[in-house]
Protein backbone atom coordinates (compact mmCIF):
# COMPACT_ATOMS: atom_id res chain seq x y z
CA UNK A 1 0.00 0.00 0.00
CA UNK A 2 1.20 3.55 -0.58
CA UNK A 3 1.07 4.16 3.48
CA UNK A 4 3.41 1.24 3.51
CA UNK A 5 5.47 2.27 0.84
CA UNK A 6 6.21 5.44 2.85
CA UNK A 7 6.96 4.08 6.20
CA UNK A 8 9.79 1.81 4.08
CA UNK A 9 11.02 4.65 2.44
CA UNK A 10 10.85 6.59 5.84
CA UNK A 11 12.91 4.01 7.62
CA UNK A 12 15.71 3.52 4.85
CA UNK A 13 15.58 7.60 5.26
CA UNK A 14 16.45 7.67 8.95
CA UNK A 15 18.81 4.76 8.29
CA UNK A 16 21.04 6.04 5.47
CA UNK A 17 21.24 8.99 8.30
CA UNK A 18 22.24 7.22 11.67
CA UNK A 19 24.92 4.26 10.67
CA UNK A 20 28.35 4.85 10.91
CA UNK A 21 29.25 4.91 7.76
CA UNK A 22 31.66 2.19 6.48
CA UNK A 23 34.37 3.16 3.86
CA UNK A 24 35.77 0.96 1.31
CA UNK A 25 36.56 1.49 -1.95
CA UNK A 26 33.51 0.67 -4.18
CA UNK A 27 33.14 0.26 -8.24
CA UNK A 28 30.21 2.68 -8.92
CA UNK A 29 30.00 1.27 -12.10
CA UNK A 30 29.45 -2.37 -11.22
CA UNK A 31 26.81 -0.83 -8.67
CA UNK A 32 25.27 0.93 -11.77
CA UNK A 33 25.03 -1.93 -14.38
CA UNK A 34 23.26 -4.16 -11.33
CA UNK A 35 20.95 -1.37 -10.46
CA UNK A 36 20.32 -1.24 -14.16
CA UNK A 37 19.68 -4.78 -14.57
CA UNK A 38 17.39 -4.68 -12.49
CA UNK A 39 15.02 -2.43 -13.57
CA UNK A 40 15.28 -3.97 -16.92
CA UNK A 41 13.90 -7.11 -15.42
CA UNK A 42 11.54 -5.81 -13.85
CA UNK A 43 10.26 -4.01 -17.21
CA UNK A 44 12.09 -5.62 -19.80
CA UNK A 45 9.73 -3.98 -23.04
CA UNK A 46 10.96 -0.62 -23.27
CA UNK A 47 13.23 0.44 -25.04
CA UNK A 48 16.36 2.14 -23.27
CA UNK A 49 20.05 2.75 -24.46
CA UNK A 50 21.79 2.69 -21.28
CA UNK A 51 26.06 3.89 -21.11
CA UNK A 52 27.66 3.57 -17.92
CA UNK A 53 31.03 4.90 -17.81
CA UNK A 54 33.86 1.97 -16.67
CA UNK A 55 35.82 1.21 -13.56
CA UNK A 56 34.43 4.52 -11.73
CA UNK A 57 36.11 3.32 -8.10
CA UNK A 58 36.19 5.47 -4.85
CA UNK A 59 35.84 5.40 -1.49
CA UNK A 60 32.57 5.29 -0.19
CA UNK A 61 30.12 3.36 1.81
CA UNK A 62 28.89 0.63 -0.37
CA UNK A 63 25.44 0.67 1.20
CA UNK A 64 24.51 3.75 1.21
CA UNK A 65 26.25 4.74 -2.11
CA UNK A 66 23.85 2.00 -4.12
CA UNK A 67 20.75 3.53 -2.07
CA UNK A 68 21.99 6.88 -4.24
CA UNK A 69 22.34 4.96 -7.07
CA UNK A 70 19.11 3.06 -6.79
CA UNK A 71 17.19 6.21 -6.47
CA UNK A 72 18.95 8.23 -8.90
CA UNK A 73 18.94 5.41 -11.62
CA UNK A 74 15.21 4.30 -10.58
CA UNK A 75 13.95 7.91 -11.41
CA UNK A 76 15.89 8.12 -14.79
CA UNK A 77 14.22 4.85 -15.97
CA UNK A 78 10.76 6.19 -14.22
CA UNK A 79 10.70 9.73 -15.50
CA UNK A 80 12.14 8.67 -19.33
CA UNK A 81 9.47 5.87 -19.73
CA UNK A 82 7.22 8.13 -21.49
CA UNK A 83 10.03 8.40 -24.18
CA UNK A 84 9.81 5.73 -26.93
CA UNK A 85 13.65 5.70 -27.29
CA UNK A 86 14.97 6.58 -23.91
CA UNK A 87 18.74 7.39 -23.09
CA UNK A 88 20.37 6.83 -19.66
CA UNK A 89 23.69 7.56 -18.87
CA UNK A 90 26.59 7.60 -15.64
CA UNK A 91 29.91 8.99 -15.96
CA UNK A 92 31.98 11.01 -14.24
CA UNK A 93 33.90 14.18 -15.22
CA UNK A 94 36.43 16.11 -13.27
CA UNK A 95 36.13 20.14 -13.02
CA UNK A 96 38.51 22.03 -10.99
CA UNK A 97 40.55 18.97 -9.65
CA UNK A 98 36.94 17.18 -8.62
CA UNK A 99 35.25 14.46 -9.26
CA UNK A 100 31.46 15.36 -10.78
CA UNK A 101 29.36 12.23 -10.50
CA UNK A 102 26.48 12.78 -13.58
CA UNK A 103 23.36 10.76 -13.94
CA UNK A 104 21.25 11.77 -16.92
CA UNK A 105 18.01 10.74 -18.99
CA UNK A 106 16.46 12.29 -21.63
CA UNK A 107 12.98 12.04 -19.96
CA UNK A 108 10.24 14.54 -19.01
CA UNK A 109 12.33 16.66 -16.92
CA UNK A 110 11.46 19.30 -15.00
CA UNK A 111 10.95 23.22 -14.06
CA UNK A 112 14.17 24.31 -12.82
CA UNK A 113 12.16 27.35 -10.55
CA UNK A 114 11.40 24.14 -8.31
CA UNK A 115 14.83 22.75 -7.86
CA UNK A 116 15.16 24.11 -4.85
CA UNK A 117 12.55 22.28 -3.44
CA UNK A 118 13.66 18.68 -5.45
CA UNK A 119 15.34 17.06 -2.27
CA UNK A 120 12.85 18.02 0.33
CA UNK A 121 10.62 14.56 1.32
CA UNK A 122 7.46 14.93 0.12
CA UNK A 123 8.10 17.35 -2.91
CA UNK A 124 6.26 15.88 -6.50
CA UNK A 125 6.88 17.84 -9.37
CA UNK A 126 4.92 15.61 -11.37
CA UNK A 127 1.56 14.39 -11.00
CA UNK A 128 0.74 10.90 -9.29
CA UNK A 129 -1.16 9.20 -11.98
CA UNK A 130 1.92 10.24 -14.44
CA UNK A 131 4.37 8.52 -12.38
CA UNK A 132 4.64 6.91 -9.21
CA UNK A 133 6.38 7.18 -5.95
CA UNK A 134 6.39 8.50 -2.57
CA UNK A 135 8.25 11.27 -3.23
CA UNK A 136 11.47 10.60 -0.67
CA UNK A 137 14.01 9.20 -3.13
CA UNK A 138 15.93 12.79 -3.38
CA UNK A 139 15.83 13.55 -0.13
CA UNK A 140 17.38 9.90 0.33
CA UNK A 141 20.08 11.08 -2.02
CA UNK A 142 21.17 14.49 -0.54
CA UNK A 143 21.09 12.61 2.59
CA UNK A 144 23.51 10.00 1.09
CA UNK A 145 25.77 12.64 -0.10
CA UNK A 146 26.21 15.15 2.97
CA UNK A 147 27.06 12.07 5.08
CA UNK A 148 30.33 11.31 2.24
CA UNK A 149 30.93 15.71 2.79
CA UNK A 150 29.48 15.68 -0.83
CA UNK A 151 26.85 18.20 -2.35
CA UNK A 152 24.00 17.13 -5.69
CA UNK A 153 22.42 19.10 -7.70
CA UNK A 154 20.33 19.10 -10.76
CA UNK A 155 19.81 20.53 -14.13
CA UNK A 156 16.90 20.31 -16.49
CA UNK A 157 13.95 21.86 -18.51
CA UNK A 158 10.86 20.42 -19.04
CA UNK A 159 10.67 17.72 -21.47
CA UNK A 160 14.11 17.63 -21.84
CA UNK A 161 15.10 15.74 -19.25
CA UNK A 162 17.08 15.85 -16.52
CA UNK A 163 20.98 15.73 -14.98
CA UNK A 164 21.80 15.11 -11.85
CA UNK A 165 25.40 16.11 -10.38
CA UNK A 166 26.76 14.93 -7.20
CA UNK A 167 30.13 15.10 -5.73
CA UNK A 168 31.41 12.71 -2.70
CA UNK A 169 34.67 13.28 -0.86
CA UNK A 170 33.95 10.92 2.08
CA UNK A 171 36.30 11.26 5.48
CA UNK A 172 39.78 9.64 5.18
CA UNK A 173 40.30 6.54 6.26
CA UNK A 174 41.11 6.92 10.10
CA UNK A 175 42.58 3.90 12.03
CA UNK A 176 40.48 2.27 15.09
CA UNK A 177 41.43 4.24 18.37
CA UNK A 178 42.70 7.10 16.46
CA UNK A 179 41.03 10.94 17.60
Amino acid sequence: SEMNAMIDSFLVLSKSTSAELNIEDVNLSEVANRVIHQLVESDGSRNVSVTIQKNIVIPCDARLVELLLTNLLDNAWKYSSKNSEAVISFYRRKKKGEYIYIVEDNGAGFNMEFADNLFSPFTRLHKLSDFQGVGIGLATVKRVVARHGGRVWAESAVGEGAKFHFTLSPPKFTLQGET
